[in-house]
């Protein structure tokens, strides 16, 4: 099921899309004012084995869903998926490739994009991937924080203090930096360090890559100091000029910045700029 439109406010985007089977359902296009519903909606549409489109909210013929904010949602219903629409889906998300689908008729639902058909149309993009680098309890923390949020983060720690497999060794030092750190143009970086020499090797390597966000935590002059140091180390003024920072600092004042809110702001920074892309 796909959000073709919206008109007024709405949790999730244009384009945002949910999974149901007939006993399991993936995904929430309502913040679970609405889900319930749509899940018997979709399971009646698999049953009949066809694709539907359902408008909710205002002129909508579905009177028993109303929504609460007032709004209106145009859902497309893809009951029946065509297997190599599925299969080309499925190649793109593998390759880190960028794919539109379009949708005209609602027995015909989801395609291909072609510039010739008037339709609904989004572009999906790769996925999210976060490459992050810090210390405990820094790390764990932000962990729980970006995975309850689902991006794909790859974490890494130049002080390892037991084993973990799903955390990644990185070298203290310039050469000794991992060559295998390859951002594409939908990844991001960050380094959460109090102990700044940790996170040189890193940035050094996020920063000449293709990534759209590299970030780092500290204060203003740990920033300017950073800089001053990737400077000395080699980077062109230009490369240096991407790296956001301080991370959190956009936060009030006021606030007691904890590991917690540090953590919390990050992702939204991140997730505001990947959304940004499309």
């Amino acid at each position: 099921m796909t959000v073709l439109a919206i008109q007024g406010s709405a949790p999730r985007r244009v384009g945002a899309q949910i999974a149901v089977s007939a006993n399991e359902h993936c995904g929430s296009l309502s913040g679970g004012c609405l889900d319930a519903a749509l899940h018997t909606e979709a399971r009646a549409a698999l049953l009949a084995g066809r694709n539907v489109r359902l408008q909710l909210g205002e002129h909508s013929d579905n009177f028993d869903l109303r929504l609460p904010c007032g709004s209106t949602l145009l859902l497309q219903v893809d009951a029946a998926i065509n297997v190599s629409l599925a299969q080309e889906i499925r190649a793109a998300r593998a390759a880190r490739r960028v794919i539109s689908l379009a949708w005209t008729t609602p027995e015909i639902g989801a395609q291909l994009q072609t510039k010739a058909i008037p339709s609904y149309t989004h572009r999906y993009l790769p996925a999210l991937q976060l490459h992050v680098i810090a210390a405990e309890p820094m790390l764990s923390i932000f962990l729980n924080i970006a995975r309850a949020a689902g991006v794909h983060t790859y974490a890494y720690s130049a002080k390892i203090s037991q084993p973990d497999n799903s955390i990644l060794p990185w070298p203290a030092s310039l050469q000794d930096a991992n060559p295998r750190l390859e951002l594409d143009q939908y990844s991001a970086a960050l380094t959460l360090f109090h102990e700044h020499e940790f996170e040189l090797p890193f940035l050094f390597a996020a920063l000449q890559s293709e990534a759209f966000w590299v970030g780092a935590m500290g204060s203003r002059k740990a920033q300017a100091l950073r800089l001053e140091a990737l400077h000395q180390l080699g980077l062109a003024a230009d490369l240096c000029d991407k790296l956001r920072g301080p991370v959190g600092g956009q936060m009030d004042r006021s606030l007691d910045k904890t590991p917690e809110l540090i953590a919390l702001a990050a992702v939204l920074d991140i997730l505001s700029s990947y959304e940004q892309l499309s």
